[in-house]
């Protein structure tokens, strides 16, 4: 058994250095010594014309001063913020909302999760939500969605709101009615 393993040990040893010799000698024969490279070959065909760049971008302060009395694990709407008009069949639609978030935490709530919707349904690319927490009951934040099956035509964006692990009271959008200065929605439209 021992010459056996201490022959195979000795052709793998061979076996390397064969290979190494090898490549090597490849290395060699395609060196730039063996000769000048040869004219540039003909321009190939024109690709087909690429889509133009294309956004839309809409601005514009929704209602605040809004809210639902009481919260719970379902999803329900807080209002409807307004609506825009999507141009392209084939573009993506980004939303930014910015305004105040307040919620009363009871009924041993973890959590509120305010989401934004279109056409009161959610996105099919991430979330579009914000979560207060009971140590964050009042806070200024935005809810950054992308929404990007959306046909032509006008749409409607919604708020709504839901709770984890419990009730909660008073969910409010724009809760101290500065309805001017921190309420703002932003939709980009683009390819």
């Amino acid at each position: 058994m021992k010459t056996m393993s201490k022959t195979i040990q000795v052709n793998m040893s061979k076996f390397k250095y064969v290979l190494l010799a090898f490549l090597v000698a490849f290395s060699f024969s395609c060196s730039p010594e063996d000769g000048k490279d040869g004219p540039p070959g003909p321009q190939g065909e024109q690709g087909p014309q690429g889509q133009d760049a294309f956004i839309n971008i809409t601005s514009f302060t929704p209602t605040g001063c809004q809210s639902v009395p009481n919260v719970n694990s379902d999803y329900q709407k807080i209002t409807d913020l307004g609506d825009f008009t999507k141009l392209e069949n084939s573009s993506f639609v980004e939303i930014d909302y910015q305004t105040n978030f307040s919620v009363t935490f009871d009924g041993g709530t973890t959590a509120v999760v305010y989401q934004l919707r279109v056409d009161d349904n959610a996105t099919t690319l991430g979330k579009a939500t914000v979560m207060l927490k009971p140590d964050s009951n009042n806070l200024p934040a935005v809810i950054h969605g992308v929404f990007p099956d959306l046909a032509e035509g006008a749409h409607t964006i919604s708020v709504w709101v839901n709770s984890v692990n419990g009730t909660a009271t008073d969910a409010y959008i724009d809760s101290g009615c500065y309805n001017n200065y921190n309420n703002n929605l932003i939709i980009k439209e683009f390819m």
